[in-house]
């Protein structure tokens, strides 16, 4: 029998230490999941790296922020082809450590990787807290001007990341995905796919700019915290944009989180025909 210690609480900058309720795994679901096998939700490191992550500060209006920062495996600093990009933003109560934490998104992008089942990419874990996307915080934001004018520079001056909209990507997860569609709909173009995971749909037909990018939304089936709406998306698809919507077996957790975002790897990111 093998034993794996799974470390769900992580140290981060989030002030209400909720992570473990968030890192709850409901195992009622794993023996209906028949749509995905669930591996994602346990998954380990792959066993050629040794490094996969590292937390790095970052000076934004005299406040220390910190983010996480993944590099693929034989990250080549001068690769004529610059690494795509993918953001990540975490819930209500969490901070930038929870996606690489509790999520294991290094690890799953390491295996999908390692399978040819993805293309490697830089990946960023940031934080809503202290206003470090601008003047968004807690549930309802305002502005996200530190994203353009402060994180995106930041990553493409310090990291062989490229800088066209079409090659970077934002999701984010229950409150996240709620600040994921206030961006789309404040600056659509500025990233090429987004991922809008257990937060309802919120972006109206009428964004500007809405057609130059990709939306993925995913919620859990049985989410009693934002409850599903299987039609909430259909305008937006009627209407011609380029939108995608499944819902999977789980609920509000990081069950439905871990394989949102390997699907989002695996199906749509950096593949426009999947959006139909």
């Amino acid at each position: 029998m093998k034993q794996f210690l799974l470390n769900l609480v992580c140290f981060g900058s989030h002030a209400f230490n909720i992570n473990d309720f968030f890192g709850a795994i409901s195992v009622l679901y794993y023996e209906i999941s028949n749509i995905l096998d669930g591996a994602d939700c346990f998954a380990l490191p792959f066993k050629r790296r040794l490094k996969l992550k590292r937390y790095l500060q970052i000076e934004i209006n005299d406040f220390t922020h910190y983010m996480g920062v993944y590099l693929p495996y034989g990250y080549d600093e001068n690769r004529a082809e610059p690494y795509k990009t993918i953001y990540l933003l975490h819930g209500f109560g969490q901070d930038e450590s929870d996606w690489m934490g509790i999520g294991s998104v290094q690890n799953i992008m390491d295996n999908l990787a390692a399978e040819g089942r993805t293309e490697p990419a830089v990946i960023v874990s940031v934080t809503s807290n202290n206003s470090f996307l601008g003047g968004a915080g807690g549930f309802f934001g305002g502005s996200y001007e530190n994203v353009e004018n402060e994180i995106i520079p930041f990553m493409e001056e310090n990291y062989n990341v490229s800088d066209k909209a079409e090659d970077r990507s934002w999701a984010g997860l229950s409150m996240g995905s709620m600040n994921t569609q206030r961006m789309i709909t404040a600056n659509a173009p500025l990233f090429g796919y987004y991922g809008a995971f257990s937060g309802g749909v919120s972006v109206g037909t009428d964004v500007e700019g809405l057609d130059q990018t990709h939306i993925f939304y995913g919620p859990g089936w049985d989410d009693a915290t934002v409850r599903p709406d299987s039609t909430a998306w259909l305008p937006l698809k009627e209407a011609g944009f380029y939108v995608d919507y499944l819902e999977l077996t789980a609920a509000h957790d990081f069950n439905a989180w871990c394989q949102l975002f390997r699907m989002f790897l695996e199906d749509y990111l950096w593949n426009p025909e999947a959006f139909g």
